[in-house]
């Protein structure tokens, strides 16, 4: 999915919860809270949920959102996983080429 828009990237840094950030589709949807959350060292995108606890103290989620085709959402997670990585992680700039003489080869100068 080319046609969208991500916005509002705010870092959270609070155990699995890497980041929030919203997400304007095409048609003109947007939606805000998706998560940018780190499991087993994989940075993955989710969409917003609620919490529902069971009976038995386990904590449940449900998405808010849902596409009718589930291509959407796998189209649309990687795009913001890579913004959020663009805006984290350190830029590496060129460094200028410096003349490398191994030890010996170096002419003196006088």
């Amino acid at each position: 999915m080319d046609d969208i828009t991500i916005f509002n990237l705010h870092a959270v840094n609070k155990g699995a919860l890497k980041a929030t950030v919203s997400v304007r589709l095409g048609s003109g949807l947007t939606i805000h809270d998706c998560k940018i959350i780190q499991q087993d060292g994989t940075l993955i995108a989710a969409l917003p949920q609620r919490s529902e606890r069971q009976k038995g103290g386990e904590v449940v989620y449900h998405d808010l959102v849902e596409f009718a085709d589930p291509k959407t959402w796998s189209a649309i997670a990687p795009q913001l996983v890579a913004c959020y990585r663009a805006a984290t992680e350190p830029a590496y700039t060129s460094v200028p080429e410096v003349p490398y003489h191994p030890s010996g080869s170096e002419k003196q100068r006088r």
